[in-house]
């Protein structure tokens, strides 16, 4: 039965926080009602049914005089459930929420650092593709016929999102691969047989000579750089950062790509020849 009479309450739109405090107060009746009308022989049957109907008609009387206390008089607004911090990155949706209650109809103006936001007038505040910017204190006041109120503030954190820089490293043709062995160091490779090394996270690039042609592929593994050139059919390695390099490999299997998985072992991904389907080749210390 209370939960059909919140459904109603709900529904409109309101909240009624009366009801638990009227609960408390039927159960301190019907139990005071009990104890009076209890005789020698213990509870009667018929006062317990006089009780529930005295409580009934009270809590009634008691609903209705608050009823008509909000309709004719005005209930202030007051904050139900105020909004929350949020922390967000950069470019996503920011929402905060609130929730309040009193005499219809209820009036919203969000506010930033105590600052009226134009147009933010509804129960909910949405900012799409947050920046920097948009961090800061945000509040809502509510207001009505009655008076206003005011939320507690909820903070706007805005991290840095992730971007996208654009790099010059002089490679004009298409890049073909690119390795780095941490946010200094690494080494890109181009469809033309160039190739440069950065030292610095990519602020400079230092030109490599390779003395190769077609180079598919680059990778760091310990101490050393493995390329993939030659039309796809040499492997070399470089263990003094590109200066000189040693032929590690070269067949008539074509490989595209190499990964290593340590300083010892690696894999270099190919086709097993011109006429054969794909192969894996194991690559040990010496990129043998």
């Amino acid at each position: 039965m209370l939960a059909l009479a919140l459904t109603l309450v709900i529904i409109s739109g309101g909240i009624d926080l009366s009801v638990g405090s009227i609960m408390a107060l039927a159960s301190v009746i019907v139990a005071t009602i009990i104890l009076k009308l209890e005789g020698s022989g213990g509870v009667q049957t018929a006062n317990m049914w006089l009780a529930c109907l005295v409580t009934i008609g009270l809590c009634g009387l008691i609903g209705a005089f608050t009823g008509v206390m909000v309709t004719r008089f005005h209930v202030p607004p007051f904050i139900v459930t105020h909004p929350t911090n949020v922390v967000l990155k950069e470019g996503l949706t920011a929402t905060f929420r609130v929730v309040a209650s009193g005499t219809p109809q209820l009036n919203y103006q969000w506010q930033r650092n105590a600052i009226d936001i134009p147009g933010a007038t509804g129960d909910t505040l949405v900012i799409p593709g947050v920046t920097v910017t948009n961090a800061g204190a945000y509040r809502v006041l509510v207001s009505n016929l009655a008076g206003i109120t005011n939320s507690l503030s909820a903070t706007l954190i805005v991290e840095p999102g992730f971007q996208a820089v654009e790099i010059d490293t002089g490679i004009t043709n298409v890049l073909t691969g690119a390795s780095f062995i941490n946010g200094l160091n690494g080494a890109i490779v181009g469809r033309d047989g160039s190739m440069r090394i950065t030292r610095d996270g990519g602020a400079t690039w230092n030109v490599v000579n390779t003395g190769m042609t077609n180079i598919t592929d680059v990778q760091f593994v310990g101490g050393a750089i493995f390329i993939v050139g030659g039309g796809a059919h040499t492997i070399c390695v470089s263990y003094d950062g590109g200066g000189t390099w040693d032929a590690a490999y070269t067949g008539p299997e074509r490989i595209f790509r190499l990964r290593f998985l340590s300083p010892g072992q690696g894999y270099a991904v190919g086709d097993g020849s011109s006429s054969v389907g794909g192969a894996i080749f194991a690559i040990g210390a010496t990129g043998q």
